[in-house]
């Protein structure tokens, strides 16, 4: 059987376990309340030397880095559907996860560091309002993308939609002021309609 480590509080891990829900894949879920300690021990190290989460066993296949398990699990349980067959569909769909990894990212993890992580007293407030308004900009230009289109690639959901809604989801829930965003907000009221969206994304913060 599958095997996924990483506790349900991580975003990283949210994008792997929603991938795996999608597909409609049973999996068991090592760690998943974060009470395990499972990259604590020698026998995690010896499957991610960088003791970093989340992790995927396929039957003896490691796969690490939530990008790239979405990705595995896209093209070998989800061909055709979370992985598109055509190419410049899947082009699309790569391009919106490398945009939250890399552009959307750096805003985001500011922002929840600063707000959830750090107690108020230690707080850069220039900072995270600087990160604030920088999303609030990465999230406008989702909107524009999302004019018109019921997924971040057009009509049908995709991997691409999966790290960009693990990420729409803590910028909703997160104590902070949004410019106005209809279309991006119509598309994750739509996820919110899917049953492992809602199971794996939207759990309480840490």
């Amino acid at each position: 059987m599958v095997k996924l480590y990483g506790r349900k509080t991580s975003i990283n891990v949210q994008k792997a376990s929603w991938a795996l829900g999608e597909a409609a894949l049973e999996f068991e879920w090592i760690d998943k309340e974060g009470t395990f300690g499972s990259i604590d021990t020698p026998a995690y190290r010896a499957l991610n030397p960088q003791g970093r989460v989340p992790l995927l066993d396929d039957g003896g296949t490691i796969v690490r880095q939530s990008y790239v398990i979405v990705r595995y699990v896209a093209q070998k349980f989800g061909a055709g559907t979370l992985w598109p067959e055509d190419a410049g569909a899947r082009a699309a769909a790569d391009y919106w996860m490398d945009w939250q990894a890399a552009d959307n990212w750096r805003n985001l993890v500011t922002v929840f560091v600063g707000l959830v992580r750090t107690p108020p007293e230690e707080r850069d407030a220039q900072a995270i309002a600087k990160s604030v308004a920088a999303l609030g900009q990465d999230f406008e230009y989702l909107d524009d993308q999302l004019a018109g289109n019921k997924f971040v690639t057009g009509e049908a959901f995709t991997m691409g939609d999966i790290p960009v809604g693990a990420a729409a989801h803590r910028f909703f829930v997160l104590p902070i002021e949004r410019p106005s965003v209809p279309n991006v907000e119509a598309w994750y009221e739509r996820l919110q309609e899917r049953p492992a969206f809602r199971e794996c994304v939207m759990v309480p913060l840490p």
